[in-house]
């Protein structure tokens, strides 16, 4: 396991990119409380987008909806 410091600095880089991204294209990944299922906002839109976010077996994520 890499020490704190490489973790720590590993975790913030990626927050400040996933930051960057989202104000990017105004979209923000959410996932609620109870369940932690993830979804994402659109803050343009001030909308859900996909209800849902679905892995595959690659590390790949898709958004869908109740109708895909």
């Amino acid at each position: 396991m890499k020490n704190d410091y490489e973790q720590i600095r590993r975790y913030t880089n990626f927050l400040l990119e996933l930051t960057t991204l989202s104000q990017k294209y105004q979209i923000y990944i959410k996932g609620c409380g109870c369940c932690g299922s993830p979804w994402l906002y659109d803050d343009k839109e001030k909308e859900n987008i996909g209800d849902n976010l679905r892995y595959d077996n690659d590390g790949g994520v898709e958004c869908y909806t109740t109708e895909d």
